[in-house]
């Protein structure tokens, strides 16, 4: 029985935590949780990790049918929020703020349709501003078409008879100052 009640203690505090990441700040039940699992660290994408930390990621469903994510260390500590406009957690969409493992900011940003858009800032384990980017909005193919990449690659290779090296409908951004 404490177990259960501990599990109901947690996931109430995620649920509020869940509402906070969506900007629903009066309203926790604006937040239905959908589900609550044990993930590697492989879940922040962003990050390479030299252990093999295990976390707990929980998902809700906002109102508007976003799909709201908060990923929390073994030991309590908020890694990332974050929505998604998918439930497979495939296309993210709005801002996410990843955290360092003491819990300081590590970089905040934007997401549109699965593509990083306006200005990054990372942070070092302190909270000082390391970098700061900004990003387009657009999709590298996007961007390559623009510039006429994809007609100057088809024609290299029907010159030498070889395979097309760049793909189409990726998800990559590029920095604006490039």
């Amino acid at each position: 029985m404490k177990a259960v009640a501990t599990f109901l203690f947690v996931l109430a505090s995620y649920t509020s935590n869940v509402a906070l990441a969506s900007g629903a700040r009066d309203d926790a039940s604006a937040v239905r949780i959908i589900r609550v699992e044990q993930v590697s660290s492989e879940a922040l994408a962003h990050e390479l990790s030299v252990t093999e930390e295990r976390m707990t990621r929980v998902v809700g469903q906002a109102n508007n049918g976003r799909y709201l994510v908060i990923i929390r260390s073994n030991i309590g500590v908020t890694r990332m929020r974050g929505s998604y406009l998918d439930s497979l957690l495939t296309v993210p969409d709005g801002t996410f703020t990843y955290y360092h493992p003491n819990g300081r900011t590590e970089s905040v940003g934007t997401y549109t349709k699965g593509v990083k858009s306006g200005t990054w800032e990372r942070y070092d384990m302190d909270g000082h501003v390391l970098a700061t980017r900004t990003y387009s909005g657009k999709q590298l193919d996007d961007l390559l078409a623009t510039e006429g990449a994809f007609e100057k690659a088809g024609r290299a290779a029907d010159q030498h008879q070889g395979v097309r090296v760049l793909q189409r409908d990726r998800r990559w951004s590029v920095p604006v100052d490039m």
